[in-house]
């Protein structure tokens, strides 16, 4: 059996307790993000899944569809890179992470700037000399920044998109099996061999203190960032996952063929994102609930 760590092993994504041996087709809501991916332009909606959702979710009849999305970082603190498109064709950027804002290497110069009051919060505009307009501020622990090409005028579009950005936490969050049912991680068939509703708390327990003597520990579990009562699915699914993957012999070894991954287990986050954790076979990995 392999196991990564929860933040190093991201693979194919799209997003009731208990254990099934066959779980539903793929939900559109489930596997849904807070925006489709754009019709013309736009990165494949199954690799947008990737990067998940913002811990500040876009809303609000400004916003049309998604074009791109990446992410940086940990589990939690990632930075989630975004491209909207909004309904007037025009293309805006949105960056988001938890914390600090960050520094930023080559950072264009600020020709002109100014304060909005959005729903209480103060968020600083800045004309660059780039061309773009951007308005950042730090909210509920998240720093966000959304750009438009254009100049001041433009801040009235960004402080009407700060004004709908919504936690995700508040998002309807559909049950573990129907999350673990939306995964796309193998091009063959999966089944949801069991799904679990958990929290943050009770995974990295269960990570930090395995219920069994030859089960693997982690000394810190990167779940213990998270707060501890967050939402997280624990999915099973078994299927075939190609060949284990390994380092080649040393010198003179010879590579002992072994059967191809037939269980795999990841994790989903409230943003959505899976994270793979274990890698293996249905006779090594137990099925374990990790309760809440």
């Amino acid at each position: 059996m392999r196991v990564l760590a929860a933040a190093t092993a991201i693979l194919l994504a799209a997003c009731g307790n208990g254990v099934g041996s066959s779980g539903p087709a793929r939900s559109a809501a489930a596997a849904g993000l807070f925006l489709p991916a754009c019709a013309v332009g736009a990165r494949p909606q199954s690799e947008l899944h990737l990067a998940g959702i913002p811990p500040l979710v876009p809303t609000g009849p400004l916003v049309r569809c998604l074009l791109n999305a990446s992410i940086s970082g940990s589990a939690y603190d990632s930075g989630y890179d975004g491209s909207i498109q909004l309904v007037d064709g025009r293309e805006l950027h949105l960056y988001e992470r938890r914390g600090d804002r960050p520094v930023k290497a080559g950072a264009s110069q600020t020709l002109r700037s100014g304060t909005r009051d959005v729903n209480g919060v103060t968020w600083t505009w800045s004309v660059l000399e780039n061309g773009a307009t951007t308005l950042e501020t730090i909210t509920r622990g998240v720093y966000v920044e959304l750009d438009l090409p254009g100049d001041e005028s433009q801040v009235d579009t960004l402080a009407a998109t700060a004004r709908d950005l919504v936690p995700v936490e508040s998002l309807a969050r559909p049950p573990a099996r129907d999350i673990c049912g939306a995964l796309g991680v193998t091009l063959g068939a999966a089944t949801v061999a069991a799904a679990f509703d958990s929290s943050a708390g009770a995974v990295t327990r269960w990570q930090e203190q395995p219920a069994t003597a030859d089960a693997p520990r982690l000394s810190g579990s990167p779940w213990r960032a998270h707060p501890p009562a967050e939402p997280v699915a624990l999915c099973y699914l078994d299927g075939d996952f190609g060949p284990p993957k390994g380092p080649p012999p040393g010198a003179g070894a010879t590579a002992t063929a072994l059967p191809n991954w037939s269980r795999v287990v990841y994790l989903v986050g409230v943003d959505r994102r899976p994270i793979g954790l274990i890698f293996g076979w249905q006779d090594r990995i137990p099925i374990k609930d990790p309760g809440l």
